[in-house]
């Protein structure tokens, strides 16, 4: 904010120097915010789901489930059939796996 604020003054007052670092300041500043956003988070009940998608078997994997649907992995869990989809099943397997790794050490 301060940096967005201080290229508006420098473009007023026509300094070319501090105009240019208030822009790249204030682009650093917006693609840090925007990374912040896309940094995944996990949290124990991904790893419970993950733990519980373990144990299941894959009937099905990536399959098609429609024009404007996910594909999906079909998943036999004790004779239930789950279709979960595949970005959601590689997001659980991967922080279980991940947590599992970690207590191993």
């Amino acid at each position: 904010m301060l940096s967005c604020l201080s290229a508006v003054w420098s473009a007023l007052t026509e300094n070319e120097k501090t105009f240019n670092i208030s822009g790249i300041l204030a682009v650093l500043c917006f693609s840090g915010i925007i990374t912040s956003i896309m940094i995944p988070t996990y949290n124990d009940e991904d790893i419970k789901a993950g733990e519980a998608l373990a144990a299941c078997k894959i009937v099905e994997e990536n399959a098609y489930n429609g024009l404007f649907s996910d594909n999906v992995n079909k998943i036999d869990c004790d004779g239930i059939i789950k279709n979960i989809p595949v970005n959601t099943y590689n997001k659980l397997m991967y922080v279980y796996n991940k947590n599992k790794f970690r207590a191993q050490e």
